[in-house]
């Protein structure tokens, strides 16, 4: 009599669970559809929306199991190997096989936590989205896509949604932006648009939050507007050819400049350094009070644009590097100078100065005599 009084009770708790199957079930038709849409630029659509259908679709299997199997993805041993303490849910009696724990057995308790099953989850995703994730082959005649750290995962279980978050850091970049392109659009045309996507690739690489995009628009050759975005730092600057620079809408001027014994200036240092036969990296630099270097364009002219610092100066970055903040250097009173190092080519190399007005002369001057001239 006590016997069946037990395995009745492991009938309603099988019944209870199968329940439970049903609400996971239903539960995962949100999930990872409840986070607000991310900004992401038109160009990179197939990709966001590639890598979305792999979250969802992991994220959908590890809910399935977790309903099936009473909120595990992967059962206990201890229950595992005992077929007393579950319930099958097919003919299959190997350990792997899908079944349902009882969730009190042997005056044990096993119902799992909402914080181990949201651990489950994301174990879950972790492991099983990259497989998914390789498809984005399919996408290497158009972009070059580069997986840049380890895919991490985070759960959420709530009241009426599962929220997946997945972090699968990897670098995007159209294939044409920097060569392939000239076939696109109108030649006859006198605008052209520079677009660098990521500007500070290193650093975005190592997870720095310098990093940003950049946009200009040329006519007959000439920059007449410009944007630079720094993402994390919500700073978007503007300018248009007459009209001023501004941050965020407010107007930006440089500061005055009281002669190149004041100057902070910055530039691309290790692009520009060359080994001596005793295998030292040197790097020419002009006598000022301080050389920096940021490691992506746009934080170099922002500091200028802010009054920070006095100005910039390159050998070797390309026309999407410093066509937009040359622009806005001259819009917020300053002076700039580029010249392509292969004048038949836009895609050469760039010599660059963007100063303030007080020290042009004396950093155009070593740019364009002595820089060119350097190994």
């Amino acid at each position: 009599m006590q016997k069946r009084g037990q395995v009745t009770v492991f009938i309603i708790i099988g019944l209870i669970l199968l329940i439970l199957a049903g609400v996971f079930i239903m539960m995962r038709q949100q999930a990872a559809e409840e986070e607000p849409p991310e900004i992401v630029p038109e160009q990179l659509f197939p990709i966001k929306s590639f890598v979305d259908s792999c979250v969802r679709s992991a994220s959908r299997d590890a809910l399935d199991i977790l309903g099936l199997q009473g909120g595990y993805i992967q059962v206990p041993e201890s229950i595992r190997y005992d077929p007393l303490s579950y319930l099958p849910l097919t003919s299959d009696s190997t350990a792997t096989a899908m079944k349902i724990p009882y969730w009190y057995y042997r005056g044990r308790n096993v119902i799992p936590s909402v914080d181990d099953m949201n651990l489950a989850i994301a174990r879950y995703v972790e492991g099983n989205i990259g497989a998914c994730l390789e498809g984005l082959a399919q996408f290497s005649d158009q972009y070059e896509i580069n997986r840049t750290g380890n895919i991490t995962a985070k759960a959420s279980i709530g009241d009426k949604a599962v929220q997946v978050k997945v972090k699968a850091p990897m670098t995007v970049r159209i294939l044409g932006e920097e060569g392939g392109t000239d076939h696109l659009g109108d030649p006859a045309s006198p605008f052209r648009w520079i677009i660098d996507p990521l500007d500070g690739t290193t650093n975005f690489i190592h997870g720095k939050p310098n990093y940003g995009t950049i946009i200009a628009l040329q006519e007959n050759d000439k920059t007449i507007l410009g944007v630079m975005i720094l993402h994390e730092d919500k700073e978007t600057y503007t300018a248009i050819r007459g009209e001023g620079c501004f941050l965020n809408g407010k107007r930006c001027s440089l500061r005055k400049t009281a002669g190149m014994h004041d100057a902070v200036l910055a530039c691309n240092i290790a692009h520009r350094a060359h080994t001596t036969p005793d295998g030292l990296r040197v790097v020419p630099i002009p006598l000022c009070a301080s050389i920096e270097n940021y490691g992506n364009a746009i934080e170099e002219f922002a500091v200028v644009l802010k009054g920070w610092n006095d100005g910039v100066f390159f050998n070797g970055p390309k026309l999407w590097d410093v066509a937009a903040g040359c622009l806005m250097v001259e819009e917020a009173g300053g002076r700039s100078k580029t010249a392509l190092k292969d004048p038949d080519d836009p895609r050469s190399g760039v010599l660059c100065a963007a100063t303030t007005n007080e020290i042009f002369e004396e950093v155009e001057e070593f740019v364009f005599k002595t820089l060119i001239t350097s190994p």
